[in-house]
């Protein structure tokens, strides 16, 4: 667990040790087993010279210093309970793509509004990778996740909001499953469509929208929308005024291009991901980047469409 975790923050064994107050070797011995698992506060500095969470090496830690008939007692729970886990994972993978299928789904779900903001977020993102990954299947694949994926699509999900999805999918998924209700029309005689959007004028969209404009219903979504760009800071490849169509559930990956609200702004970036932040480029100009925990980046939506109307001379 330690080897993993010093891998994933790209330090050499002599780097950590020399971050947390301790010795190379030290931290050799200590991943070949030569070591016995060291005190508690010792831990607590490996965990912060990681910058990882420390309750996953406290336990690993206390599981070493246990007595030999309490730790294969524990190791017996934790199999009991890795195979649970996994049963539920498979589970919730499965829900989520009968969920991402069902068109209409979250709209007509009572359960969906009713859950805690974070909850939604991180339920709209993984229905966004579903759909992504949906997209790049084969018509042939079978429509659920084979149990090896189940890791990968959940792998931003904490136990805790694994549990909490588990809980709530099942009256999401009840829903009556109702397409969302038709947009008004914007000028009299025009007929209602659901792959018209509205267009806002500020990703925070607390006022009426401007307008509503047809799109690609491949490109329709019901929470989708059209945000106007206040000004040139993403010029010349962007200009104040145009229309940028945002998906508000789309998994951002490196190199696409999202709206977000930052420090009372509402700006434009260039999303590259790593294996423990997002780095946010300006689109143009010589802003510097910004950076942000993987679990702190909550864009608005990734731009997935760009109108320009060009005024005659």
């Amino acid at each position: 667990l330690l080897r993993r975790a010093r891998k994933r923050a790209g330090l050499t064994q002599e780097n950590l040790g020399k971050k947390a107050g301790l010795t190379g070797s030290y931290i050799s011995m200590l991943e070949s087993g030569r070591k016995p698992a060291p005190h508690s506060r010792v831990v607590s500095r490996l965990a912060k010279a990681l910058s990882t969470a420390a309750h996953p090496l406290q336990d690993a830690a206390a599981l070493e210093r246990a007595p030999d008939p309490l730790r294969r007692k524990l190791k017996e729970m934790e199999r009991d309970g890795g195979s649970a886990r996994r049963s539920r994972d498979r589970l919730l993978s499965t829900t989520l793509y009968h969920v991402a299928h069902r068109r209409g789904v979250l709209e007509a779900s009572a359960a969906y509004m009713d859950m805690p903001l974070a909850q939604r977020s991180l339920l709209s993102r993984l229905l966004g990778r579903v759909r992504h990954r949906s997209a790049e299947t084969p018509r042939d694949a079978p429509p659920e996740p084979v149990p090896e994926e189940s890791e990968t699509l959940l792998e931003d999900a904490t136990d805790e909001e694994r549990e909490a999805l588990a809980a709530i999918l099942p009256q999401v998924l009840a829903g009556d499953g109702e397409a969302p209700p038709t947009v008004e029309p914007t000028r009299p005689g025009a007929s209602p469509s659901t792959n018209q959007v509205p267009v806002h004028v500020a990703l925070a969209r607390r006022d009426p929208p401007l307008d509503r404009l047809r799109v690609d219903p491949r490109q329709w979504h019901a929470r989708a929308f059209y945000w106007r760009v206040p000004d040139d800071q993403a010029w010349p490849r962007i200009e104040a005024g145009d229309l940028l169509l945002l998906d508000p559930v789309a998994t951002p990956r490196t190199g696409d291009l999202v709206a977000l609200e930052w420090e009372g702004r509402d700006i434009l970036r260039r999303v590259h991901r790593s294996p423990t932040e997002i780095r946010l480029d300006p689109v143009e100009g010589s802003e510097r980047p910004i950076r942000v925990p993987l679990a702190g980046f909550e864009p608005v939506g990734v731009v997935v469409q760009l109108l320009r109307t060009f005024e005659p001379a």
